[in-house]
């Protein structure tokens, strides 16, 4: 029993244990008392005591009683109680000894909870696991149809449900693909085939398996083939390179122009001209052909020169001499001429004198280019003791004698052949001797004829 105190003073009043709030009565000037209480922190406490059984207790009816008991360090104002499985309701007084009969349960587990309520709102819960047993019941799986995909695609999150609640199970029947963790991974086109399974347990039978199907089509892919730089003729082979965006091999072929392929896609060049290559990737049973690509470069020829030396002068009936021009190449060299000469191969035959002309030419091959011409020259000199005429220039009939160098000759001339007469002497320095006669410009026949003394 607590006592009031003047105004102005105050007591607490007994507790009923350490852990209960205290109350504090103070009296007011007008002789009234006020009590005032701290705050309630302190949650109920809520015990299940009926039916007891840890962990789990077993039901074989529909319905089950519950009850238990409370306590409060101010007081229990309400408890409730729940199925986790459906239902719930309000516990009636009195609360610190509560029953709630005929709690509904469901096959299999109930988790049946009670929860205690102060006025400052605390809250404390208890809970209880109850099996239901019944005989075991059927159960259906619902497994959506899975929509058809790429090879390629991200993996499929498979979803299934049982009727019972249980988990459910999947497995690849046929197809490539493979699960892990409810999650299909597709490793391959294709029809695919996925069975959902439910084993049952001690209340439900096995469900009958269902099995959803879908078709994992070829994927697309593309080749990326870079263009290739012109090349020479005579550049070493070199590997072509391509890349599928599939990982797959890319081979080539040569659509056109002088190069060869081996089977390590080692290009070689055969010549000048426009090369075109092919890449492609034929696809497998997981991928569609690649359209192909292709990429053509210019090879040109190498360049050539002709060496081609300078040819001495000859006299009509030297023997006949070859010709030795050759090219960078290593090419056969070809001539043509002109002059008092016949060509047979590179045999040179003189047939008389004057200039002979000789042009050296090579006209390439797939691999070289044509050289540019290189001519050469030589003059054949008549046989010794010859005289030449020249014509007329600057009203003087020019001649020209091949002699034999040293000698000195005597020239004669006549109009008839007959009477000759002497016209000039010299000895040859060098053949030929060239010389003039004036006096031949108003002759209607001049003759000439040389005379060693």
């Amino acid at each position: 029993m607590s006592e009031i105190y003047p105004y102005g003073k105050s007591i607490c009043a007994p507790t009923e244990s350490a852990n209960q709030n205290a109350s504090i009565y103070i009296a007011d000037e007008d002789g009234g008392v006020v009590s005032l209480q701290e705050h309630d922190a302190e949650a109920p406490e809520v015990f299940i005591s009926t039916p007891w059984s840890l962990p789990v207790y077993t039901n074989t009816t529909s319905s089950i009683g519950l009850g238990g008991d409370s306590d409060d360090n101010v007081g229990v104002t309400a408890i409730t109680w729940s199925n986790n499985r459906g239902g719930s309701g309000q516990v009636s007084p009195p609360l610190d000894s509560w029953y709630v009969p005929n709690i509904p349960l469901y096959p299999g587990t109930n988790l049946l909870t009670v929860t205690a309520y102060d006025a400052a709102g605390n809250a404390g819960t208890d809970t209880l696991t109850v099996v239901y047993q019944t005989a075991k019941q059927g159960q259906t799986i619902t497994f959506p149809t899975i929509a058809d995909h790429i090879f390629g695609d991200a993996p499929i999150q498979l979803a299934a449900a049982a009727s019972s609640g249980l988990p459910v199970e999947f497995s690849v029947i046929s197809g490539s693909a493979s699960i892990s963790n409810n999650v299909l991974t597709l490793t391959g086109a294709g029809a695919v085939t996925v069975e959902a399974n439910q084993s049952g347990d001690d209340l439900f039978n096995s469900a009958t398996p269902v099995d959803v199907s879908f078709n994992v089509a070829q994927a697309n892919q593309a080749i990326t083939f870079a263009p290739l730089p012109d090349k020479s003729a005579g550049d070493a082979p070199f590997a072509l390179t391509a890349t599928a965006s599939s990982d797959l091999p890319v081979y080539f072929s040569i659509l056109s122009g002088p190069a060869t392929l081996d089977a390590s896609s080692n290009l070689t060049l055969l010549g000048g001209g426009t090369v075109t290559v092919l890449a492609y990737q034929p696809g497998n049973s997981n991928y569609n052909a690649a359209a192909t690509v292709q990429q053509s470069f210019n090879v040109s020829k190498i360049p050539q020169t002709i060496m081609f030396g300078a040819l001495s002068a000859e006299k009509v009936g030297d023997a006949p001499f070859p010709l030795n021009a050759t090219a960078s190449s290593g090419l056969s060299v070809s001539y043509t001429i002109s002059g008092p000469a016949v060509l047979s191969g590179n045999i040179i035959t003189l047939t008389g004198y004057g200039t002979v002309i000789v042009t050296a030419s090579q006209s390439g091959n797939n691999m070289y280019a044509a050289a540019a011409n290189a001519a050469q020259s030589f003059t054949v000199a008549p046989l010794d003791d010859t005289l030449i005429g020249l014509g007329f220039e600057n009203g003087a009939f020019q001649m020209a004698f091949y002699g034999m160098a040293g000698s000195n000759y005597v020239f004669d001339a006549s109009s008839n052949l007959l009477d000759w007469q002497p016209f000039t002497n010299f000895i040859i320095m060098d053949s030929p001797q060239y010389f003039n006669d004036s006096t031949a410009t108003n002759s209607g026949a001049r003759f000439y004829r040389a005379v060693l003394p």
